[in-house]
């Protein structure tokens, strides 16, 4: 604390971080090199970090181009802040790895805020500093991988695609492919409280700072964001081994008992509803145990959306009812067959899948064949229903 002095703090490094376990992270990276101390987690890093807190720390000992590229960043004009980035990849290639390791304390912040950036072009140029930097800095990154993954992940699922490819790209120059899951394994805790916590907490207003950005702009922000935390989670819990779940169930639990969560299914923006889908999908596949205490609010949501019309939805719908039937046994008793389930999916069959044929079709027949047999009381009466209202459609 200020104005003490004690054996922990003097352990503190510049920036005002503290060292994590550097050794294990060390191990994950690419190629050898000696791993810096210092860390910085998601808990002291808000969505919107203001410039002035970013810089706080910065010192006369910070190479002196970096100082000027850092502090560009800060600026609002997306054209300052891509020249800036370009300028700190160059710096990255050629300056001393020295400056390098004496700019990572100030990374995870500067980073976390630039990769969420409104403009798409600097998302991207951020990616690609961060591509240069972990070239260069190998092992030393190894104390702020915590810092850093979970926008890194979110990144990764970014709904501007060349965001997204450049994100992964510097992911896979990191972290070579044996070490990939490794690194999810690692960061896997903080990362899901991250996202959990766009999905849960955060607002247009927290993500932005509201003085020097349009409202259109911070909502249309926090819809990416919520897209991406969406299908973020959803690649974790796919890519994480069996074992290394479990510690995870907590904090799904928490997202998924909170009505917040439940309010982004009646979102009217295509790439949050259909990233719900996917993400639930996700989930029946992984934590079918968790799906299966949360079917009374997960079964009706899926199930009772089979007509989804919208070409970008209904394949995650599709999905998510496949994985939902395969895994979810119980899901049958949680919807009104005779009310919702059949009609919806009578209608569906009789008007064509809506033009969307080419995208359900190949799923039907799984569907059909998980359905209980006497789901319309008459035992195999479903199965002629079926036959008979598909060669209406």
């Amino acid at each position: 604390m200020p104005g003490h002095t004690n054996k922990k703090q003097s352990q503190r490094t510049k920036g005002n971080v503290r060292p994590s376990s550097s050794s294990q992270a060390a191990q994950l990276l690419v190629t050898t090199g000696t791993a810096a101390t210092g860390f910085i987690g998601f808990s002291g890093s808000p969505g919107y970090v203001p410039a002035s807190q970013v810089f706080d720390d910065i010192d006369n000992t910070l190479d002196a181009d970096f100082r000027l590229v850092l502090r560009k960043l800060t600026k609002k004009d997306s054209t300052t802040k891509v020249k800036a980035l370009q300028e700190f990849s160059v710096l990255c290639e050629e300056k001393d790895i020295e400056h390098l390791k004496a700019v990572l304390p100030f990374w995870p912040r500067i980073y976390n805020k630039v990769a969420l950036d409104i403009d798409h072009k600097v998302r991207e140029c951020t990616q690609q500093s961060m591509n240069t930097l972990v070239l260069r800095v190998r092992k030393n990154l190894a104390p702020y991988l915590k810092s850093l993954m979970g926008s890194w992940l979110l990144c990764q699922c970014d709904t501007y695609p060349t965001v997204s490819t450049a994100a992964q790209q510097a992911f896979q120059t990191a972290f070579p492919p044996a070490k990939q899951t490794d690194a999810l394994v690692f960061c896997k805790s903080v990362v899901t409280e991250y996202l959990v916590d766009n999905l849960l907490n955060q607002t247009p207003n927290t993500l932005s700072d509201s003085t020097t950005t349009e409202q259109d702009e911070m909502v249309n922000k926090y819809n990416r964001v919520l897209t991406s935390s969406l299908l973020a989670l959803r690649k974790l819990i796919t890519v994480l081994p069996a074992n290394q779940i479990e510690d995870l169930k907590h904090l799904m639990n928490t997202l998924l008992k909170d009505g917040k969560f439940w309010k982004h299914g009646k979102s009217t923006i295509t790439s949050i509803k259909a990233a719900m889908y996917t993400f639930l999908a996700g989930l029946c596949q992984t934590m079918p145990d968790v799906a299966q205490e949360f079917s009374k609010k997960l079964s009706p949501f899926i199930l009772n959306n089979i007509d989804e019309r919208d070409p970008v939805i209904c394949p995650a719908v599709w999905e998510a009812v496949l994985s939902l039937v395969n895994f979810v046994k119980d899901c049958w008793t949680d919807v009104s067959i005779e009310k919702s389930l059949w009609p919806k999916l009578r209608n569906l069959l009789e008007n064509g899948c809506y033009g969307n044929c080419s995208l359900i079709a190949p799923d039907l027949l799984p569907f059909i064949s998980k359905v209980p047999p006497d789901l319309l009381k008459e035992e195999n009466k479903i199965y002629v229903e079926f036959l008979n209202h598909m060669k209406l459609g």
